[in-house]
């Protein structure tokens, strides 16, 4: 005998959060537009050497659609992580 059909339950909303408190790094010192986070967590020595590795290597992170060389700015398939993470 077939098993009566029943309607999908609703799900709660997914809040995605990071499993510790995190530190903003301004890669450049001033500019409030070129930041990132790190763990809060590390001993402040590997901290240290983390934000240099960073800031060293600042050149490597891409800012806006211009910075990604070989893809169409005006591609719809360029997002930011906060659109992404938002339909969490």
């Amino acid at each position: 005998m077939p098993r009566p059909r029943t309607e999908p339950k609703e799900e709660a909303p997914v809040t995605v959060q990071p499993v510790e408190e995190l530190f903003t790094i301004e890669l450049i010192p001033g500019d409030l537009d070129k930041v990132t986070k790190i763990a809060s967590k590390m001993k402040e020595d590997v901290r240290g050497q983390v934000v240099s590795c960073l800031r060293k290597n600042k050149d490597i992170f891409a800012w806006t659609p211009q910075d990604l060389e070989g893809i169409d700015p005006g591609s719809s398939r360029i997002t930011s992580t906060s659109t992404l993470l938002s339909g969490l």
